[in-house]
């Protein structure tokens, strides 16, 4: 999936405001006892209503009244926490609070069926996740007195729920999804012919025709390109050449690095990793900072194979 140009502005100020309002999607998160992460509530908000607190998860309605389109007849709901009390209704209607595990896929499929999977049935990808993205031309349902009505060439200019994702998992903001892209990258980048290069430790392998500074460039590369960051071949122009999110480039970085193992480094590798850490600016470093976690998890023990 990649952005398009002219909806990335409009889809990071989505995602600014969504993350913005993440202490109070913390509450509705510990509300379905901690079942329902705190950035699907957030992305479901923004698609429903703009994030306005005022209006109730479920179909974006005003909260003081009984709901008139699906899902009909809830509500009212009033208080200083009326809003959090209605938007555990809303993400009960669909088993959200049931899901033991939220991975990309799993949040993907249940925001679709969240708003309804008559899109599957048309035969298009659903704008309620894609809009904004090159995996959505046109096609839309609209609420009418009789009911939902598909137009095939109306468009959908809200923004979708799968690039607003992509935008907060670059972010740094969802360690979890981050390490399952990063983790993703990675396998995508294996060597098809693995070698045992010497004086490493056993099982450790690399590409045969590159170095491993090279091949630590490529693979990084395969995580910026998932993130939908950038196109580059060098990580060191990624990083210098733009306001990219370091935190995210060091923490694949540290993970590769763990994953081909640092006793095979040569000069070049050494080197790489000095130019990085010199070109990230201090918001950079504490974005490096908060992910520290995972990378930390990611650790072989020095006895293990990569």
């Amino acid at each position: 999936m990649a952005i398009l140009p002219s909806r990335r502005a409009g889809l990071e100020a989505a995602a600014k405001t969504i993350a913005k309002n993440k202490a109070r999607y913390e509450v509705v998160e510990k509300l379905t006892g901690g079942k329902v992460p705190w950035w699907a509530i957030g992305l479901l908000h923004m698609r429903e209503s703009s994030c306005d607190f005022s209006t109730f998860l479920g179909n974006g309605e005003p909260l003081n009244r009984v709901t008139t389109m699906k899902p009909k007849g809830l509500g009212p709901w009033t208080g200083s926490d009326a809003w959090e009390r209605g938007a555990v209704v809303a993400l009960k209607i669909d088993g959200l609070d049931k899901v033991d595990t939220w991975n990309i896929p799993t949040a993907l499929f249940f925001f679709e069926k969240f708003n309804g999977q008559g899109y599957f049935k048309e035969g298009i990808n659903s704008p309620y996740n894609w809009s904004g993205s090159n995996l959505y031309t046109s096609g839309k349902f609209t609420e009418t007195p009789a009911g939902s009505k598909f137009n095939p060439s109306l468009r959908d200019l809200q923004p979708g729920c799968a690039p607003m994702l992509q935008i907060l998992i670059a972010t740094g903001l969802i360690p979890s999804l981050v390490k399952e892209v990063i983790s993703m990258a990675t396998d995508a980048t294996t060597p098809a012919v693995p070698v045992t290069p010497k004086n490493t430790a056993t099982g450790v392998t690399i590409n045969k025709s590159q170095n491993l500074a090279t091949h630590i460039i490529t693979a990084v590369g395969a995580v910026l390109a998932a993130l939908g960051l950038s196109q580059a071949h060098s990580l060191y122009d990624v990083v210098t050449s733009s306001n990219l999110l370091g935190g995210v480039v060091v923490a694949g970085l540290a993970m590769l690095i763990s994953h081909f193992n640092v006793n095979g480094a040569n000069d070049n590798t050494i080197d790489l990793i000095d130019k990085v850490i010199t070109a990230l600016t201090p918001a950079q470093a504490a974005k490096a900072q908060t992910l520290g976690d995972f990378v930390t998890e990611a650790q072989p023990s020095p006895s293990s194979a990569a």
